[in-house]
């Protein structure tokens, strides 16, 4: 093959490698972005959990951009109506994540009174069912959400599905 055929082959093929990277960079899970400034209380929340993950021999999970948005409306709601509840106006946490494509599969947990993200997740650990949804290895992603002053904690933890 001559020189010059030879150089304009490597082209198409640096071309191609690259529309290829970018077109998986846009798959990628949706985890902690330039766009996204997490929660004050996101890092212990993540440190807290993570230390209990690590104890039951579980991968630990990341932040999500998209289920912390979902976690502090949904902690929003519930301290605006003052209900300790897994649905208000009878919406169920399906139905406020269906627009996250990405995400595959999601479980929530509340607290409130607590007054740190170590002592809401102590708490959810003391529950049976609180403490298999966080230590669970389905999840790898997580969103946390604190409102009101009682304050109302929720915690929504999902698996990135990527679509390659």
């Amino acid at each position: 093959m001559p020189k010059a055929s030879r150089s304009s082959a490597l082209w198409v093929v640096c071309i191609a490698v690259a529309i290829c990277l970018i077109l998986l960079w846009e798959k990628l899970p949706p985890n902690i972005s330039k766009d996204c400034i997490p929660a004050s209380y996101s890092k212990e929340f993540i440190e807290s959990v993570n230390l209990y993950r690590s104890r039951a021999s579980v991968k630990p999970i990341e932040l999500s951009c998209h289920l912390q948005e979902t976690a502090q409306a949904f902690a929003e709601q519930i301290a605006e109506a003052d209900e300790f509840s897994y649905e208000v106006d009878g919406i169920a946490l399906a139905e406020r994540v269906k627009h996250l494509p990405t995400i595959q599969i999601v479980a929530e947990d509340i607290a409130a009174g607590y007054s740190t993200p170590s002592n809401v997740v102590d708490a959810w650990m003391q529950s049976a069912a609180n403490r298999d949804q966080l230590t669970a290895s389905d999840f790898n992603v997580a969103g946390f959400g604190k409102a009101g002053d009682r304050p109302f904690w929720t915690v929504h933890l999902g698996k990135v599905a990527l679509s390659w």
